[in-house]
């Protein structure tokens, strides 16, 4: 009681002290509301960025994963044909994997999405992978074209049948590793 007196002798005898002590609780509320839509409104930029650099990756591993299959498959026809001694099945190259994703990832990654250091792992070890069979499939490619007229005495044959294990090997492996990062972006996702 004895403060409400207090207060109301104050404001009743400078009634000017209580406009701006309104304005100061306007001012500050306003301030306050300035805050807080600030938050979300980075709060909603950061949920779209980071949706949009995990939609971008995804594509690029999307197309990693159907680009290793027919990769496998061409592999796999090309290898019964050296077993039956049918030149003609020698395949024209095989199709490159896509590296973006890395570049896309790392410098455009939302803080809150370097927390994930698996997935960062995953992703920076699958470039590296991808680098590997990348220039594995360029020498292959230099090979088969210099080497196609000795598959047919077996020597060429032989060192392509090579070429295809190694890159068969790398290319299950990344796979694999597409797999594990798809599921991780799902988790991230959700």
């Amino acid at each position: 009681m004895k403060g409400e007196t207090v207060s109301r002798a104050i404001f009743s005898r400078y009634p000017q002290l209580k406009r701006v002590f309104g304005d100061v609780l306007l001012v500050l509320l306003g301030f306050l509301l300035a805050m807080g839509w600030d938050m979300y409104r980075s709060h909603n930029e950061l949920r779209e960025r980071k949706m949009s650099v995990l939609s971008l990756v995804q594509e690029d591993l999307l197309a990693n994963e159907t680009i290793c299959t027919q990769n496998l498959y061409l592999l796999q026809v090309e290898e019964q044909g050296l077993k039956e001694e049918e030149p003609r099945y020698l395949q024209g190259p095989l199709g490159k994997l896509r590296t973006d994703f890395w570049n896309v990832f790392a410098f455009s990654t939302p803080r809150s999405m370097q927390v994930n250091m698996k997935m960062t792992k995953d992703l920076r070890e699958l470039s590296f992978e991808i680098g590997w069979l990348n220039e594995l499939i360029d020498s292959r490619e230099r090979f088969r074209t210099s080497a196609l007229p000795h598959v047919d005495n077996g020597t060429g044959g032989n060192w392509l049948a090579t070429y295809d294990r190694y890159i068969r090997d790398r290319t299950k492996t990344s796979l694999s590793i597409i797999k594990r990062i798809q599921a991780q972006m799902n988790e991230e996702s959700e």
